[in-house]
């Protein structure tokens, strides 16, 4: 499975499928991680919760390949970022 781990390996690649380089996706990764987790606080302990924290579906991917999907998904899809 393509990771980010296997990506920041291979600069070439990583900047052609999502148009930013290592250092800028560790760049934008840490200004997203605060913002994430602060997002995620305030839903999980929202009142009207029907699970208790913990509860419900898990997520399958880490946050930096979440954003490294997102990122693939937003490069192929989108007319304006195409070369």
């Amino acid at each position: 499975m393509l990771s980010v781990d296997v990506l920041r390996s291979k600069p070439m690649l990583f900047r052609s499928l999502t148009g930013l380089t290592v250092e800028k996706f560790e760049e934008q990764l840490a200004r997203f991680l605060p913002v994430w987790q602060q997002q995620r606080q305030e839903r999980l302990s929202r009142p009207d919760r029907r699970r208790a924290i913990g509860g419900g579906r898990q997520d399958r991917l880490s946050l930096p390949n979440m954003l490294l999907m997102t990122l693939l998904w937003l490069r192929q899809s989108s007319p304006i970022c195409r070369p």
